[in-house]
C-alpha cells in the first residue's frame, strides 16, 4: 500500500560491493599496480608465483598480495557521498599526486585489461576503524566504505623476506 515506486527504491539502494565484478574476476588478477604522491609500486603474477616488479622481480609475500585484493573485493559501500570533483581535496578522493594522500590500486588480468581502478581516500570515522572514503576511479561517485585495505607502496612491504634469509 505505502511502498516507493521501484525506481525510488533502486535509486536510494547501495550498491554490495563497491566493485561488483572483482569477487568473480579475483584469481583474473596478474597485475597490481598501487599509487600513492609521487611513490608507486607494480606486482606481477608469474604463475602461482607473484613477484614485485621494482625489486628485480623478488617474490612477493602471497599473503599481502591475497589481502590486498581480497580487501579490495570486499570493500562495501555503507554510505554515498558527494559527486562533485571539486570536493575530493577534503576527502583525500583527488587522483594520485605529487602531494595527494589518494591511493590508487589498479587491478589488471593477463592481457592487460582492467578488473579494479580504486581510489582510496581519508578514513572516515574514528582512527583505526574500517570506514574510509573511496571511488571507483572512472566515476565521480564518493562513497564512504567499510572494509581493511591499506596498500603500501613501499617495495619492501611486499617482498617474501623468507627468500631473502636463504
Amino acid at each position: 500500500l505505502f511502498s516507493a515506486p521501484a525506481a525510488q527504491t533502486d535509486a536510494g539502494r547501495l550498491p554490495e560491493r563497491l566493485v561488483p565484478d572483482l569477487p568473480d574476476r579475483i584469481n583474473d588478477a596478474a597485475h597490481v599496480a598501487i599509487t600513492q604522491g609521487d611513490r608507486s609500486v607494480e606486482l606481477s603474477r608469474s604463475g602461482a608465483t607473484w613477484r614485485v616488479d621494482p625489486k628485480d622481480g623478488y617474490p612477493a609475500r602471497l599473503d599481502t598480495v591475497k589481502q590486498t585484493i581480497l580487501g579490495l573485493a570486499e570493500l562495501e559501500p555503507t554510505e554515498r557521498k558527494t559527486d562533485d570533483p571539486a570536493l575530493f581535496g577534503r576527502i583525500g578522493l583527488e587522483a594520485p599526486g605529487p602531494d595527494g594522500p589518494a591511493t590508487r590500486v589498479t587491478l589488471r588480468d593477463a592481457a592487460g585489461g582492467v578488473i579494479a581502478d580504486v581510489i582510496l581516500g581519508n578514513r572516515a570515522g574514528s582512527p583505526g576503524g574500517d570506514l574510509r572514503f573511496a571511488r571507483l576511479a572512472s566515476e565521480d561517485q564518493a562513497w564512504i566504505v567499510k572494509g581493511r585495505v591499506a596498500p603500501s607502496v613501499d617495495p619492501m612491504a611486499w617482498i617474501d623476506r623468507e627468500i631473502l634469509r636463504i
